[in-house]
């Protein structure tokens, strides 16, 4: 249903992460990071995007990734100390 939503409305951020939160459950992960990937491009200023898309590429061993990833989050939310600490 939600693979089905974000297809039907592949703008909308909202319906890709909670897909990426669907795979994330289910534990897959590379499905997960796509969706995460997408929502973030749809929406690059959301905090908690970033966070879940930093989450599934360190899952994966995808290091530099979630770096990547994790340094967006801190930039968009600086006082979230766990940001930094995922650093």
């Amino acid at each position: 249903l939600l693979n089905r939503a974000a297809l039907l409305e592949p703008e909308n951020p909202l319906y890709w992460k909670n897909l990426g939160d669907a795979q994330a459950a289910e534990k897959k992960y590379a499905e997960a990071e796509a969706a995460y990937g997408k929502a973030c491009q749809l929406n690059s200023s959301r905090s908690d995007y970033w966070l879940q898309l930093g989450t599934m590429q360190f899952m994966q061993q995808h290091y530099e990734d979630a770096a990547v990833s994790f340094k967006r989050l801190t930039e968009l939310s600086p006082d979230y100390l766990a940001g930094w600490d995922l650093l």
